[in-house]
């Protein structure tokens, strides 16, 4: 692992966690269908898909954190 794999890997980290807190902070209770689960839900079908699609993972993980702020 490079330099660099190190450092997004904790600027992810700390994101994830920034998201996380968000969605705490929003509630789990005001809509049941976008709840902490289902956002993890996206987040890990987003990185296979990434994947599998070879588009940038960084870009499709953030987006599939904050896919469904309207609604949080």
């Amino acid at each position: 692992m490079t330099a660099l794999e190190c450092s997004d890997s904790h600027v992810r980290s700390d994101w994830e966690h920034s998201f996380r807190a968000f969605l705490a902070r929003k509630g789990n209770g005001i809509d049941p269908a976008h709840d902490t689960g289902h956002v993890e839900r996206v987040v890990r079908s987003a990185r296979l898909l990434a994947e599998s699609e070879g588009a940038d993972p960084d870009i499709v993980w953030a987006a599939a954190w904050l896919h469904d702020c309207v609604h949080v």
